[in-house]
């Protein structure tokens, strides 16, 4: 089966809640059955992208929304066993964390996420 996994962050490059450890762990052991996953992230600020090899430029994505149109980079790489596409755009998310831009954002989803 062929999946597309979408998440704000993933233990090996981003982490900010304890959703980035189901969300490498999870598109990982769907692998290990044979699956063909893809995980689908948003190059955000705090993103690292060193453990990721191969890393290439793979194309690009055009959008519509409220001003027109918007385009996004897609670059793929593999972390393991594991294909990773992060989506890159500057004003969308290259100056942001995961979940906004703020860390008192963050940390009020923090102590959501820890209830």
């Amino acid at each position: 089966m062929k999946i597309a996994f979408a998440t704000p962050e993933l233990l090996s490059l981003v982490r900010r809640t304890n959703l980035a450890e189901v969300s490498e762990a999870l598109p990982a052991a769907l692998a290990r059955e044979g699956h063909d996953v893809r995980i689908f992230l948003p190059h955000s600020k705090d993103l690292d992208p060193a453990p990721l090899q191969g890393l290439r430029d793979v194309g690009s994505v055009t959008v519509r929304d409220l001003e027109g149109e918007t385009t996004v980079t897609l670059q793929e790489g593999q972390l393991g066993d594991l294909t990773i596409v992060l989506i890159q755009h500057p004003k969308l998310f290259g100056n942001r964390h995961p979940y906004g831009r703020s860390e008192e954002h963050t940390s009020e989803l923090q102590s959501h996420s820890d209830l």
